[in-house]
Protein backbone atom coordinates (compact mmCIF):
# COMPACT_ATOMS: atom_id res chain seq x y z
CA UNK A 1 0.00 0.00 0.00
CA UNK A 2 1.34 3.01 -1.31
CA UNK A 3 0.10 5.03 2.07
CA UNK A 4 -0.37 3.25 4.52
CA UNK A 5 -1.32 4.76 7.76
CA UNK A 6 0.75 5.43 10.97
CA UNK A 7 -0.88 2.63 12.74
CA UNK A 8 0.47 0.27 9.81
CA UNK A 9 3.76 1.43 10.65
CA UNK A 10 3.37 0.72 14.10
CA UNK A 11 2.02 -2.82 12.93
CA UNK A 12 5.45 -3.38 10.54
CA UNK A 13 7.34 -1.86 13.24
CA UNK A 14 8.72 0.68 11.02
CA UNK A 15 7.52 2.78 13.73
CA UNK A 16 8.36 2.11 17.44
CA UNK A 17 5.09 2.22 19.90
CA UNK A 18 4.70 0.91 23.76
CA UNK A 19 2.44 -1.79 22.88
CA UNK A 20 0.65 -3.58 25.33
CA UNK A 21 -1.68 -6.38 23.46
CA UNK A 22 -0.98 -8.19 20.30
CA UNK A 23 -2.55 -11.01 18.47
CA UNK A 24 -2.44 -12.38 14.64
CA UNK A 25 -5.65 -9.71 14.07
CA UNK A 26 -5.43 -6.83 16.49
CA UNK A 27 -2.74 -4.73 17.88
CA UNK A 28 -3.05 -2.51 20.91
CA UNK A 29 -0.31 0.25 22.11
CA UNK A 30 -0.25 3.33 23.98
CA UNK A 31 -1.46 6.53 22.44
CA UNK A 32 1.38 8.93 22.16
CA UNK A 33 -0.53 12.34 23.13
CA UNK A 34 -2.93 10.54 26.03
CA UNK A 35 -6.21 12.38 26.83
CA UNK A 36 -4.86 10.86 30.41
CA UNK A 37 -2.20 8.02 30.80
CA UNK A 38 -2.69 4.47 30.36
CA UNK A 39 -4.93 6.00 26.62
CA UNK A 40 -4.99 2.79 24.69
CA UNK A 41 -5.51 2.32 20.88
CA UNK A 42 -6.89 -1.06 19.48
CA UNK A 43 -6.40 -1.22 15.93
CA UNK A 44 -7.18 -4.08 13.35
CA UNK A 45 -3.92 -5.24 11.84
CA UNK A 46 -6.23 -4.82 8.76
CA UNK A 47 -6.08 -1.44 7.05
CA UNK A 48 -9.69 -0.70 6.91
CA UNK A 49 -10.57 3.02 7.22
CA UNK A 50 -14.05 2.95 8.89
CA UNK A 51 -14.74 0.47 11.55
CA UNK A 52 -18.17 -0.98 10.15
CA UNK A 53 -15.87 -2.04 6.98
CA UNK A 54 -14.72 -4.52 9.13
CA UNK A 55 -14.98 -7.92 8.48
CA UNK A 56 -17.42 -9.59 11.77
CA UNK A 57 -14.62 -11.86 12.92
CA UNK A 58 -11.87 -9.05 12.92
CA UNK A 59 -14.60 -6.86 14.39
CA UNK A 60 -14.92 -9.16 17.32
CA UNK A 61 -11.48 -9.36 18.09
CA UNK A 62 -11.03 -5.74 18.32
CA UNK A 63 -13.76 -5.28 20.66
CA UNK A 64 -13.10 -8.68 22.84
CA UNK A 65 -9.48 -6.57 23.31
CA UNK A 66 -10.88 -3.12 23.86
CA UNK A 67 -12.73 -5.05 26.67
CA UNK A 68 -9.67 -6.88 27.90
CA UNK A 69 -7.84 -3.50 28.09
CA UNK A 70 -10.46 -1.30 29.87
CA UNK A 71 -10.58 -4.37 32.20
CA UNK A 72 -6.73 -3.69 32.20
CA UNK A 73 -7.22 -0.23 32.51
CA UNK A 74 -9.27 -0.28 35.41
CA UNK A 75 -7.10 -2.93 37.44
CA UNK A 76 -3.96 -1.76 37.18
CA UNK A 77 -4.74 2.34 37.24
CA UNK A 78 -8.39 2.37 39.37
CA UNK A 79 -9.78 5.63 37.53
CA UNK A 80 -13.13 5.96 38.50
CA UNK A 81 -14.69 5.09 34.68
CA UNK A 82 -12.89 3.49 31.48
CA UNK A 83 -14.25 4.85 28.12
CA UNK A 84 -14.73 3.56 24.83
CA UNK A 85 -14.60 6.04 21.80
CA UNK A 86 -14.41 5.19 17.79
CA UNK A 87 -14.54 8.49 15.79
CA UNK A 88 -12.04 7.95 13.27
CA UNK A 89 -10.73 11.74 12.12
CA UNK A 90 -7.27 11.74 13.62
CA UNK A 91 -5.93 8.11 11.16
CA UNK A 92 -7.78 6.51 8.58
CA UNK A 93 -7.26 3.47 9.91
CA UNK A 94 -10.45 1.86 12.05
CA UNK A 95 -9.43 1.91 16.02
CA UNK A 96 -10.94 1.75 19.28
CA UNK A 97 -9.52 4.53 21.74
CA UNK A 98 -9.83 2.75 25.12
CA UNK A 99 -9.07 5.31 27.96
CA UNK A 100 -9.05 5.99 31.44
CA UNK A 101 -11.47 9.07 32.76
CA UNK A 102 -11.66 10.76 35.52
CA UNK A 103 -14.21 13.36 34.67
CA UNK A 104 -16.77 13.41 31.74
CA UNK A 105 -14.97 16.46 30.27
CA UNK A 106 -12.06 13.60 29.09
CA UNK A 107 -14.43 12.43 26.86
CA UNK A 108 -14.74 15.76 24.90
CA UNK A 109 -11.37 15.54 24.79
CA UNK A 110 -11.02 12.73 22.13
CA UNK A 111 -11.04 15.38 19.61
CA UNK A 112 -7.90 17.26 20.90
CA UNK A 113 -5.76 20.32 20.16
CA UNK A 114 -3.87 20.55 17.27
CA UNK A 115 -1.23 22.78 19.40
CA UNK A 116 -1.45 19.32 21.71
CA UNK A 117 -1.09 17.03 19.21
CA UNK A 118 2.30 18.40 18.13
CA UNK A 119 3.93 18.13 20.86
CA UNK A 120 6.75 15.83 21.28
CA UNK A 121 5.64 12.54 23.08
CA UNK A 122 6.66 12.26 26.65
CA UNK A 123 8.28 8.55 24.87
CA UNK A 124 9.86 7.90 29.23
CA UNK A 125 5.93 8.15 30.56
CA UNK A 126 4.92 5.99 27.79
CA UNK A 127 7.29 3.23 28.42
CA UNK A 128 6.70 3.69 32.11
CA UNK A 129 3.07 3.20 31.68
CA UNK A 130 3.62 0.21 29.51
CA UNK A 131 5.71 -1.67 32.24
CA UNK A 132 3.08 -0.79 34.76
CA UNK A 133 0.04 -2.51 32.52
CA UNK A 134 2.03 -5.22 31.69
CA UNK A 135 3.55 -6.26 34.67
Amino acid sequence: MANESIFTKIINREVPAEIIHETDKVIAFLDIHPIRPGHTLVVPKTEVDEWQDLDRETYREVMEAAYDIAHLLKQKLNPPRVGMVIQGFDVPHAHVQVTPLHEATDVVSTTRDPDFMSQEPDYEALRAMRETLVA
